[in-house]
């Protein structure tokens, strides 16, 4: 090596180590992999024909570590991990050898190196457990070790907050990736733009693709300044990756064939098979199958040489989604099956719900393909048996992101969820199934005020821009804490404190008889949390019903449900007996929303806005406003619990309505619908409506029966 270059190599071990790894790491930056590897195969050689001493044995552990690092780079897990134990054998052999200080401190710094170096190998192997043991043994070496630039420190918080992510835990990888980067050193070039990156797919994942994008953005500006190759091509994959979740598909196709082909050139075969993997994923949903399978199992092969088994797992679901498209029910079944195995095996208990999820939809496929005869009650009640455990994992999966809205990413996957539950239940005629259903869904929200960050526990899956239908297994699912004392807020101060930055806790218990105990949904509730080790419902447990000082007069309790369809349920009490359930088509209610929304103001319309809902709008005229009431009636009033409500009156005196309505239709007038030609549903009865369910738990019921809340 010439002299000049020489100056600027860092002397360590003497020639040909000191400008030996110099090169390697050029080699790395340079995106070579290969080339970098076989320099540090050649001076591990040389290494290994010096006369043993525990000097020699160091060098050979650091240059093993190295090799460790490269392997994993190229995704040569098999070789990474024989170099990674090899390494660990060689310092763990010389640990108490005396050294002085400073060869104390490179020691501590390459076995930290080592040790992170198999957290990252087993969290790519799946092993997700063993790897927080690794990065939990790291931690305890930390504070040994004179780290002034916070580098290890850094790299041990990038090494969480991955696996944070591949446990799907979006939310707690989240907040320990703001919190690291808010703390790291600008003098970190190598890591801030790695953690960027991590904050890139977070959000990318999680349905926020402007900041994703300008994470990558400013990542990008790091790599450039690095002059690292090798991690400037990798941001095309993770570009890819976002532009398919945004639902741009072409674009994201065309990335992924120009990432594809880098990473065949260099060797970097494991992020090949992913970038095949998500390629197979948008052939099928172009309807090139030929080209899908074989993308497919080309990326399950890679995976399984490679050992990297929840990887594997994932290609499965795809091919277990592509079988059932062609007709293949035993194959989508093996596949399916074989998948979900892993998964158990690995505890990532969220993925098991996506395959339970994935059954329980090709199930009412079927059901609406085949005449099942009587089997039919029985194929409905397996469906169920599978979909709604899974929903209620992916409902309550929802609320546990710090902030509103992260969380509203989740909103139309837990929805398509329980849309399919509720199709079912449906199907059946399952009038306390649906009961229970939406009692469940009204119960409310606990806001949690801890913002503490958490440690990985429990894994979880994905799911992208695209219709659930297309299952693509993406990263993960989502993220949810381990809080105590959730507290309760009402209204607007609820999605307030939600949007500053809070957790929101599971749903409470529903209480559905003070003899009985019974919990809405509890059998369902029982199988989620054994199957998906998640919390589903928290410990608070609240009655469906809470009369306070109303039962003086006969009340009914009506609350509302979005789950495609509008779904209700009434109760009466105080001195009435009964309930029911209804349902509005979902098109029907979408019109009448859309025609009442058409005749206010609206948000932002400003003095315009209303002079024209007073001078054209259907509020404009008697005629039409009857009108707008009559079409809102019809979607969203059932007419049996008008019924109900005439005989209530003529026996027991006039009764109160305590409407709780869903999102979807908190606007309404309830009290103004005509229920018939010339009568108002305020002409039968008192009505309160509370506030959308979607907002929290309100205080309790008025006490004024006779007041109206607009």
């Amino acid at each position: 090596m010439p002299d000049e270059e020489n100056a600027t190599v860092t002397q360590l071990y003497g020639e040909p180590f000191d400008s030996g790894f110099a090169l390697a790491e050029e080699h790395q930056l340079a995106a070579d992999p290969g080339a970098a590897c076989a320099v540090y195969e050649e001076l591990l050689t040389v290494a290994e024909s010096i006369e043993d001493s525990p000097d020699v044995r160091f060098l050979r552990a650091h240059l093993l570590s190295d090799i460790a690092s490269v392997r994993l780079t190229a995704t040569d897990l098999v070789g990474a991990e024989e170099a990674v134990e090899r390494s660990r054998g060689l310092l763990d052999g010389i640990a108490s050898v005396p050294m002085g200080p400073r060869g104390r401190q490179l020691w501590l710094e390459i076995l930290l190196k080592t040790l992170l170096a198999r957290a990252d190998l087993l969290r790519r192997t799946g092993r997700l457990d063993e790897a927080l043991g690794c990065l939990d043994e790291a931690a305890a070496r930390l504070p040994e070790f004179d780290d002034p630039e916070a580098l290890r420190t850094a790299e041990l918080g990038l090494n969480r907050v991955h696996l944070l992510m591949d446990r799907g835990e979006w939310g707690s990888a989240e907040e320990q990736g703001l919190m690291l980067l808010s703390t790291l050193p600008e003098t970190l070039v190598e890591t801030v733009p790695r953690l960027l990156t991590a904050l890139g797919l977070i959000c990318a994942s999680t349905g926020r693709f402007d900041p994703a994008e300008d994470y990558f953005a400013r990542a990008e500006d790091g790599f450039r300044a690095m002059e690292d190759t090798g991690e400037l091509q990798s941001l095309v994959a993770h570009r890819a990756y976002a532009a398919m979740h945004r639902g741009d598909l072409d674009l994201a196709e065309r990335l992924f064939a120009e990432a594809s082909a880098v990473f065949e050139r260099q060797g970097r075969f494991g992020d090949l098979a992913v970038c095949e993997q998500a390629r197979g994923f948008l052939a099928g949903r172009r309807g090139d199958t030929i080209d899908a399978d074989d993308l497919l199992g080309a990326s399950l092969a890679r995976f399984e040489r490679l050992g990297a088994s929840i990887a594997a797992a994932d290609t499965m679901l795809l091919g277990a989604q592509r079988a059932y498209d062609r007709g293949d029910i035993e194959e989508m079944k093996r596949l399916a099956h074989e998948a979900r195995e892993m998964y158990q095996a690995r505890e990532v208990y969220e993925r098991c719900a996506q395959v339970d999820l994935m059954l329980a939809k090709t199930l009412e496929h079927n059901l609406n393909l085949t005449h099942h005869g009587d089997h039919e009650t029985e194929s409905i009640g397996t469906a169920l048996s599978l979909a709604l455990p899974a929903a209620l994992a992916l409902e309550a999966a929802r609320y546990d992101f710090v902030t509103a809205h992260a969380r509203s990413q989740w909103l139309e996957l837990a929805d398509e969820a329980m849309q399919l539950v509720f199709r079912l239940a449906v199907r059946r005629q399952d009038q306390g199934l649906l009961f229970e259903l939406v009692e469940h869904r009204c119960a409310g929200v606990s806001l949690a005020l801890d913002r503490t960050p958490l440690p990985a526990t429990r894994p979880s899956p994905p799911e992208s821009a695209e219709p659930a239908e297309s299952v693509f297994p993406s990263a993960a699912m989502k993220a949810y804490g381990h809080v105590d004392g959730p507290m309760t807020l009402g209204g607007v101060a609820a999605e307030a404190a939600a949007s500053a930055g809070l957790r929101v806790a599971p749903p409470p218990k529903v209480r559905m008889s003070p003899e009985s105990g019974r919990v809405a949904l509890q059998e369902y509730i029982a199988a989620a949390e054994f199957r998906y080790h998640r919390p589903i419902v928290n410990e608070e447990e609240v009655p469906f019903w809470i009369t306070d000082d109303l039962t003086s007069r006969p009340v009914v309790q009506v609350r509302l449900a979005d789950a495609g369809d509008l779904f209700m349920t009434w109760t009466w009490a105080g001195g009435a007996r009964g309930f029911g359930t209804g349902r509005g088509p979902g098109d029907e209610v979408d019109r009448a929303v859309g025609a009442l929304a058409a005749a206010l103001p609206g948000a932002g319309g400003g003095a315009e806005g209303v002079r024209r809902a007073f001078d054209s709008g259907a509020m404009a005229d008697h005629r039409t406003e009857h009108r707008l009431a009559r079409m809102l009636a019809e979607a969203l009033w059932p007419e049996g619990l008008t019924a109900q409500i005439r005989q209530v009156s003529a026996r027991a005196g006039r009764p109160l309505i305590r409407i709780q309505p869903s999102s979807r239709v908190a606007q309404v007038p309830w009290e103004l619908l005509a229920v018939d030609d010339d009568v108002r549903l305020i002409d039968l009865a008192d009505v309160v409506t509370t506030v959308p369910v979607s907002w929290g738990r309100g205080g309790p019921p008025p006490r004024a029966p006779n007041a109206l809340v607009p």
